[in-house]
């Protein structure tokens, strides 16, 4: 069993990539399990492809592991591309995240509450230096209020045309057929599995 590290502290994040990245002979650990102390890798880069790089870089070197880093976000289309890159860090937590962007659209109409989901996805051997990285989105919209109590982060503001309903009341299954974790996993598939040959 090759154990692969998912450079993140976000227990949400690692569950769905635990669910949704089900390849034979892998183990997905994560940061908790390998390190004594939290890690935490300051997110300098200007593009979610910069961070899951800085990310994956910094675990798999200091691991040994084949690592997987993931920096992701929520792009508002009225708020030219708001939180962005600063969606872990738009305010103090979730709930706060989440009011300021609807106090931010407070006088935005349904049709132009435009947005998406991105990731990019690092995956970094340290024994080669080699990296790839692919990338995902997912398409919808921002509501007037939170609705649902699953999920994580943005998951209660934002309304999936494809699901009807927001990702925080969708269940696990749901959202990980169509989000953007999901997109970007599917890619990593045949990449980990060229890596670990």
């Amino acid at each position: 069993m090759k154990k692969i590290l998912f450079a993140s502290n976000n227990q949400g994040k690692i569950k769905e990539v635990k669910e949704i990245l089900t390849t034979p002979n892998i183990e997905i650990v994560s940061p908790n399990q390998i390190f004594d102390n939290k890690i935490e890798v300051d997110e300098t880069g200007s593009t979610f492809k910069d961070n899951a790089f800085l990310k994956a870089k910094a675990m798999g070197d200091k691991s040994g592991l084949l690592t997987i880093a993931d920096d992701s976000g929520l792009q508002v289309d009225a708020l030219n591309g708001e939180p962005g890159i600063y969606s872990a860090r738009y305010a103090e937590t979730p709930q706060l995240c989440n009011q300021k962007v609807l106090e931010k659209l407070t006088n935005v109409n349904k049709e132009k509450r435009t947005a998406r989901f991105m990731i990019a996805l690092c995956i970094y051997d340290p024994k080669t230096k080699n990296h790839q990285t692919v990338t995902g989105s997912v398409e919808g919209r921002i509501t007037f209020n939170p609705e649902g109590d699953g999920g994580f982060g943005y998951d209660p503001i934002f309304y999936s045309t494809k699901l009807k309903k927001t990702f925080a009341q969708a269940t696990n299954k749901e959202k990980n057929t169509i989000s953007h974790r999901k997109v970007a996993l599917e890619k990593v598939k045949p990449i980990i599995q060229q890596m670990v040959k």
